[in-house]
């Protein structure tokens, strides 16, 4: 059982999202394509799949995301892909994503235009939130993946990355883990966390799901408190404003920009 907008509730359907994107700048790139798998908690298995090119015209970052710019012209129209991913919304009990600020705040330009309401759910970001069972050092999704035995034969259009974080799922619950737990346990409200690690000691951090700071030099993290002491190492609060997974959620600022130029 989560708590959703104030109210007590068991988790029981989630909604898998990602796009392929123009570009990293949400204010200036238009999303090019998105999929969604509604998801069951519950049965750890994939309820309905969709997937669609959205009618842009142009893809800057074919070179990136694989799409051809001469495909879009078969694109569906808007409005039946906003009325799909609007009803799979609606449907669902959170939203999960990787590198969830990502899609969110894409999905939050469109809204309007769309009429779709992606921050009337609580988002859930599968690279930082979620505590895999396995930990790695990279947290990409085929990286993840491929720790705990789930195959990843292409990567990178959209459809494809939100059925491996299916597969992915369903894996870990054959596995043992309990993915209503699992879920629950990514929304608790955190804080900003510093890792005391020496250089040698890095990739322990990495491990630990702590990212570098260039500018601060500091291996920062958002973690729940009551977390902190599992750690390896020591640690120290750096922010004790807690954060919690919603709609409106921000980007740590820590975080550095995708490598690519798209979604």
């Amino acid at each position: 059982m989560v708590e959703v907008n104030g109210v007590t509730r068991k988790m029981k359907n989630v909604l898998l999202l990602d796009t392929e994107t123009g570009g990293v700048n949400h204010k200036v790139h238009k999303i090019i394509e998105v999929a969604t798998i509604l998801y069951s908690l519950e049965y750890a298995s994939p309820i309905t799949s969709f997937s669609a090119l959205l009618p842009v015209g142009d893809n800057p970052a074919e070179s990136i995301n694989g799409i051809p710019e001469g495909l879009l012209k078969y694109a569906n129209t808007t409005s039946m892909i906003s009325a799909v991913v609007d009803e799979l919304i609606c449907a669902s009990d959170a939203i999960l994503a990787h590198s969830a600020s990502f899609d969110m705040y894409f999905m939050q330009d469109v809204a309007e235009e769309w009429g779709v309401s992606p921050s009337s759910k609580p988002w859930i970001c599968t690279m930082r939130d979620i505590e895999w069972p396995k930990k790695t050092k990279h947290r990409n999704l085929v990286a993840i993946a491929l720790a705990h035995g789930v195959p990843v034969i292409a990567a990178h259009r959209a459809l494809t990355d939100v059925d491996i974080l299916a597969r992915l799922l369903t894996r870990v619950a054959e596995t043992g883990t309990n993915l209503e737990e699992l879920v629950a346990r990514a929304m608790r409200p955190k804080v900003l966390v510093e890792a005391l690690v020496d250089y040698p000691d890095r990739d322990i951090a990495y491990c630990n799901g702590f990212d570098w700071d260039p500018q601060k030099r500091q291996h920062l993290r958002e973690i729940p408190e009551e977390d902190i002491d599992a750690l390896p190492f020591k640690c120290r609060i750096i922010d004790t404003n807690t954060i919690v997974c919603s709609g409106t959620r921000q980007s740590p600022t820590y975080i550095k920009e995708p490598e690519s130029t798209a979604g």
